[in-house]
């Protein structure tokens, strides 16, 4: 389960505007790569005039793409952040190496987790080879309290003898 509501909720005496730009990024992933006006204005709660006006704010920033046919995409100017990102966050070479053990281990996947307030956020996953498994995507806040395994961590702690 995702973690639900939106930036403009959870930000007590932030920057309103800076939160509703938030909020609508938030709602491209890799299952909607692309989104309507409509669908913007749906999911955000944003009156349509205030979402159009923050698109092209974030249009003329390179942040997302307008079509012209109400039809919005990511924009180019993520990849320097992607890049970025992917470099901050890389766990290294031996963190790799242990989490594809683990997977040839026990074919479940493995994730390593950061605790971001209440959430766990996955920052970097070797997929199993378990034919049933629990999806988590990468990136993606999900409830620190959650029922999902965590044999990662179990499994790489010294076993007591």
């Amino acid at each position: 389960m995702v973690e639900a509501g939106l930036a403009a909720d959870k930000v007590d005496g932030g920057v309103r505007s800076i939160a509703r730009a938030v909020d609508v990024l938030q709602l491209f992933d890799v299952d909607h790569p692309r989104r309507t006006l409509r669908e913007i204005v749906a999911l955000t709660g944003l009156p349509k005039t205030t979402a159009v006006r923050v698109l092209a704010t974030l249009d003329a920033l390179g942040l997302i793409v307008d079509s012209r046919d109400s039809t919005y995409s990511l924009g180019a100017g993520f990849l320097r952040w992607v890049d970025l990102a992917g470099s901050l966050w890389e766990v290294g070479a031996d963190a790799r190496r242990v989490m594809t053990r683990l997977v040839d281990t026990c074919g479940e996947t493995v994730n390593v987790y950061i605790r971001r307030d209440l959430s766990r956020v996955s920052i970097a996953q070797v997929e199993g080879t378990a034919t049933v498994r629990s999806v988590v995507k990468t990136g993606v806040p999900y409830p620190s309290n959650s029922a999902q395994p965590r044999r990662s961590s179990s499994a790489v702690r010294p076993s007591r003898s």
